[in-house]
């Protein structure tokens, strides 16, 4: 991330939040975040959770934006253990503390379904085949986030 803000001038991730909203991979946009399925995903129905403000670390969060975060986090997650059955995951907060950023750093959710396995060609060469592409993911988990939603009401 430094590298490419040393270089344009501009977050990495604010950019890739920008372009993956206005895509078909836009999942869910609230008032603070932004849900969308990454352009190059690794696992079939992965979604990343970007705040829309630039921050180092989720402790920089304003009492509406927690508000917002944890609304976020109950349709996204909601939503795929309804598509999906439930499934095990892993979702990995990638932050950095304010004492060791620049404020280059842009912290995130990242979120990843066990759906496959990965085997010997992934394991061989660090390249993983992803089945469903992610336009068609976000497809199915932005219509279970308008159910989630429409039940929670």
């Amino acid at each position: 991330m430094k590298k490419f803000h040393d270089e344009s001038g501009c977050c990495a991730l604010c950019q890739i939040r920008s372009t993956e909203s206005r895509s078909d991979r836009k999942i869910l946009s609230t008032e603070a975040f932004s849900v969308f399925a990454p352009w190059a995903s690794i696992f079939p129905f992965e979604f990343w959770i970007v705040p829309k403000r630039h921050s180092n670390s989720p402790l920089d969060l304003s009492r509406d934006e927690a508000r917002d975060l944890a609304k976020t986090i109950r349709l996204s997650f909601g939503a795929l253990a309804n598509i999906l059955a439930d499934p095990p995951y892993n979702s990995i907060f990638h932050l950095a503390t304010s004492r060791f950023s620049d404020g280059v750093f842009h912290w995130h959710i990242e979120v990843y379904p066990k759906v496959s396995v990965h085997a010997g060609f992934e394991l061989g060469t660090g390249m993983y085949v992803n089945t469903l592409k992610p336009e068609a993911a976000a497809q199915v988990l932005a219509s279970a986030v308008k159910n989630e939603a429409s039940n929670r009401n």
